[in-house]
This record gives C-alpha cells, sequence and structure tokens, in this order.
C-alpha cells in the first residue's frame, strides 16, 4: 500500500476541498441556507447545463425532489402516469366487490 502525500484526499487537510467547503458553508449561512438546502442546491448546480436545459423544456417538469437526484447521479425519474391510467389500473388490479362497490359510489345520487 502507497502512503499519500500529506494534503491529498485527506478531509482534515487545507488542500483544495477544505476552504471551498468552508466557503460554501459561510456564503448559505449568509444567505440563510439550512445546510440541508445548500447541499440540495448543490446537487441541482452539478447538472450539466444542457441535461438541466433539456429537464426543464419537457413537457412534464421534473419536481424539486428529482432535480437533486439527478444532480446525484441517480437515474432520470420515470414519466409520471397519468390520473386516469392510475385510474384504469387500479380498475383492472380491483376484485369484482371492490368494482361493484365503487360504481355503487359513482352511481349513488348525490346527497
Amino acid at each position: 500500500m502507497t502512503e499519500k502525500p500529506a494534503g491529498q484526499n485527506n478531509k482534515f487537510s487545507s488542500g483544495a476541498r477544505g476552504p471551498d467547503r468552508a466557503a460554501r458553508r459561510r456564503a448559505a449561512e449568509a444567505a440563510g441556507m439550512t445546510r440541508h438546502q445548500m447541499h440540495t442546491a448543490m446537487a441541482i448546480a452539478s447538472i450539466p447545463e444542457d441535461e438541466f436545459e433539456d429537464l426543464i423544456e419537457r413537457d412534464e417538469l421534473p419536481t424539486t425532489s428529482e432535480l437533486p437526484r439527478i444532480g446525484r447521479g441517480h437515474k432520470e425519474p420515470k414519466p409520471k402516469t397519468s390520473k386516469l391510467a392510475t385510474l384504469v389500473n387500479a380498475w383492472n388490479a380491483a376484485e369484482p366487490d371492490d368494482r361493484a362497490a365503487f360504481l355503487d359510489m359513482v352511481e349513488a345520487p348525490d346527497g
């Protein structure tokens, strides 16, 4: 095993990462951001510009939860299922008694 020179890949060193982390944290605090908000913003900012543009030009915009996941390298979100498709899937998965109860509820007069 070879030793790494001092200051390389050492989270306690004052190498390239150290001051940047502290400066980012101070900037986030000055902006009134929580640590979680800072990490979320950094994840979103790490999405390459052309990919980010593609994401926000879609018909279905990514949610504020999906953007940080994409920035952290997780898979792109699955396409959203329409409400009608969700209802059809639920109908197909339902037992006959559940279907009958649903139809009774839908057909019942308001009262």
